[in-house]
């Protein structure tokens, strides 16, 4: 089967084989592969300058949820530290003691 392209370097009119239209077209495939690996390079570049990550759940801001994590931990201390609510175990400790002292 001939197929007749007019393009810069195969306009000499003559046919062109299905093979050289193959090895066309895998070479045009072949160059966008590589120009959007590039630009996913690129883009992971400008990603891990931000201290973001993409990985199989989408973006995740590593950096951000660390601290995050840090700050609600604090905010979980100081929350026991003020309560004048007693944990279970003193409770319970407590409720020990009364049991044992009255009948």
């Amino acid at each position: 089967m001939l197929i007749s392209l007019n393009m810069g370097k195969l306009d000499n009119g003559r046919p062109v084989t299905v093979k050289e239209v193959k090895e066309i077209v895998v070479d045009a495939a072949e160059t966008i592969l590589k120009g959007v690996e590039e630009i996913f390079k690129e883009r992971d570049q400008k990603l891990d300058e931000h201290g973001l990550k993409l990985d199989e759940q989408g973006l995740k801001l590593e950096k951000i949820e660390a601290e995050i994590t840090f700050i609600k931990r604090d905010i979980r201390d100081i929350k026991a530290e003020l309560s004048d609510t007693v944990s279970r175990g003193e409770f319970n400790t407590l409720k020990t003691k009364v049991e044992s002292i009255t009948p």
